[in-house]
């Protein structure tokens, strides 16, 4: 019947049919909303985005001709399919770090990042054809003024032979001496040697990478680099991943382990800002298509980030315009699956222990008549306020996703742990202008720009202990408001500061652990209220 497919890790499932799918079915491949059968029933389904039921989809049976359609059918019956995890299903295999690069032989060539400095061959004639004498020659002494080669450039290959060399790093390549002057008068004569592939090349240290390939940058990190120093691996592995985004994408993985801690597998968050800096660094189609698929796992991200690096002059495909399209035809969600939202916060914030739960779970009263909650016209949540209600218990946060009109999200001077780190679906809260967790027990790290509308932001008396912004996120432009006081913030101040949101007109950081000098130019032009007393 042609509905579109909601994502199996989507929270609208798991409050709805009460189910975590891709944590029961780990190697079901269900990070996606294509259509699956992970627990061996009759046949591949899938549920009908923005909570309206499942379907069956129409799969060719293998070895058949028939095209794969790209709808599903709704069944008569209600009974989600269920069943055991089928023992035909392997995991997938994990990967691992490659390297890849070709290796210079400088007995034939030289590179022309370093001047041709690095070739230790054997040709000794001239481009012009005059045979070169020896370096460490009495002749050589007496026709350039003296000079002692050999003795001044120990390291640069001259001892015993005439061969080209460029002892001097000088511009203008390898060179050698010989008896016969040029016009000009000096005895000195350029030579004509091969250039090595730049790929095989390294260059200086702090130098850039102008090659069209991540080689040289990952030479970089493994000879300008301390064995444990990540921080400088990362400055180049970025730029070596950069490089090999048009291919094979190499070394991406490397990157991955030097900026975050270590893992392969990495902390998504951490890989999300290791590409959209990647992206910003060195902007191109292929490095910020990337980016957007490590960040991005639903439509509207996808858009978000595509209409994000059209600032760096991307030219996006038609991928844009079809992502786009089908996050603004997104369906809204049922309102019995904003009542099912509803009920599930007041489950696992401890509802029977709330001071006011005035309506809650009564089957008689409409969720828009619960104490705390507010709605629209279309009797849609756009508010919900329990402050100061005894809310206590760990709550998911991309659980408002499923509220698409909220506007308000008010929950400060509870007992709530867990954290606000970011997450896709709240990018489908585009009303949300004010949330306030303030007064809880949250921990971890923070991404300020969670919501895409938000102006104001509250998290402070938590125990945060860092925080992030993600640039291709609209709240990036939107953000005003933000108190993080009195959390556990450990972080530099450059840290801190780096991709701050321009637009922040109030910023409160007291009592925190944020150390270092702040950054100069201050990077909020139009900030009113600054607090940041109190820290190391």
């Amino acid at each position: 019947l042609g509905y579109p497919c909601e994502r199996w890790d989507t929270p609208l499932i798991k409050v709805v049919w009460g189910n975590d799918y891709p944590e029961q079915f780990p190697n079901a491949d269900l990070d996606n909303n294509y259509c699956r059968n992970p627990g061996d029933d009759k046949g591949a389904y899938c549920f009908v985005a923005g909570g309206h039921g499942y379907g069956y989809c129409d799969v060719p049976v293998c070895g058949s001709i028939t095209e794969s359609p790209t709808s599903t059918s709704i069944p008569t019956s209600s009974t989600v399919p269920t069943g055991s995890l089928s023992s035909s299903i392997l995991p997938s295999s994990s990967s691992s770090p490659t390297r890849v690069c070709p290796v210079a032989d400088r007995e034939v060539c030289g590179c022309d990042v370093v001047r041709q400095s690095d070739y230790r061959g054997t040709i000794s004639v001239t481009k012009d054809g005059f045979d070169c004498i020896g370096w460490d020659s009495e002749l050589a002494k007496e026709l350039d003024y003296k000079a002692d080669y050999v003795r001044d450039f120990p390291n640069a290959g001259l001892e015993g032979n005439n061969y080209c060399r460029n002892p001097g790093n000088l511009d203008s390549g390898p060179f050698c001496m010989t008896p016969f002057p040029t016009t000009e008068g000096v005895y000195i004569r350029s030579c004509d040697i091969p250039k090595c592939d730049p790929c095989a090349c390294t260059p200086q240290c702090e130098k850039s990478n102008d090659a069209d390939c991540g080689c040289p940058s990952v030479s970089q990190a493994d000879t300008c680099c301390e064995e444990d120093d990540a921080r400088c691996k990362c400055h180049y592995l970025k730029e070596a991943c950069s490089k090999s985004l048009e291919g094979k994408r190499e070394f991406c993985e490397d990157a991955s382990v030097a900026c975050c801690d270590g893992s392969i597998e990495g902390d998504n968050e951490c890989k999300c800002a290791m590409h959209e800096q990647i992206c910003m660094d060195f902007p191109s189609q292929s490095s910020c298509d990337y980016a957007a698929k490590v960040c991005c796992k639903t439509d509207q991200c996808y858009c978000d980030f595509y209409t994000y690096s059209t600032t760096f002059s991307i030219t996006q495909s038609d991928d844009k315009a079809i992502k786009c399209s089908q996050a603004n035809e997104r369906q809204f969600v049922s309102l019995n699956a904003e009542r099912l939202l509803l009920t599930e916060i007041y489950n696992i914030l401890g509802g029977e222990y709330w001071i006011n739960s005035a309506g809650w779970l009564n089957d008689t009263v409409h969720q828009c008549d619960w104490f705390g909650i507010q709605c629209n016209g279309e009797r849609r949540v756009i508010e919900i306020t329990l402050r100061d209600n005894n809310l206590q218990g760990e709550l998911l946060n991309d659980y408002p996703a499923i509220l698409p009109a909220l506007a308000k999200f008010d929950l400060a001077g509870n007992k709530i742990s867990g954290n606000v780190r970011y997450s896709d679906y709240l990018l489908d809260l585009r009303q949300l202008d004010h949330f306030d967790v303030s007064r809880n027990s949250f921990t971890g790290h923070v991404d300020m720009t969670f919501p895409p509308s938000t102006s104001h932001v509250n998290i402070s008396h938590n125990n945060v202990t860092s925080i992030g912004f993600k640039r291709f996120n609209p709240a990036f432009e939107t953000l005003r408001m933000v108190d993080l006081s009195n959390n556990h913030i450990d972080l530099d101040a450059s840290t801190f500061f780096f991709n701050i949101p321009p637009n922040i007109e109030k910023l409160v950081l007291s009592n925190n652990m944020i150390k270092g000098a702040l950054p100069n130019p201050f990077p909020l032009p139009i900030i009113g209220v600054f607090m940041i007393d109190n820290n190391a």
